[in-house]
Formats: structure tokens, C-alpha cells, sequence
């Protein structure tokens, strides 16, 4: 029981993690006026989503 509450944990924050990036994203291209598929793909070179989700 205790595997599987650690894994919804888990799955919980990283759900948490995705929807802040992607609200912040969001938020960031309405403000400026830019697509946010440009935003994404000028950040993912820069720092891969495995160091987005570690953080």
C-alpha cells in the first residue's frame, strides 16, 4: 500500500509540475503575444524535460 501511495505522490507532483508550466507558458505567450509552441520549442534545447521534472 505504501508503493502505491508514494507512486500517486509521485504522479501528483509531476501532474502539479506540467500544469505550472504550462499555465506559466500560457500566461507568458498571451502577455507577449507569442505562439507557445515557438516558447516550448526555444526552451526544450535549453533545459531537456527530465531537469524541468527533477526540479
Amino acid at each position: 500500500m505504501s508503493i502505491w501511495s508514494s507512486m500517486w505522490m509521485r504522479l501528483h507532483r509531476f501532474c502539479k509540475i506540467v500544469s505550472m508550466i504550462m499555465g506559466s507558458l500560457f500566461c507568458f505567450s498571451y502577455m507577449e503575444r507569442i505562439p507557445t509552441l515557438e516558447i516550448t520549442q526555444s526552451l526544450l534545447p535549453l533545459r531537456g524535460w527530465r531537469s524541468l521534472i527533477l526540479i
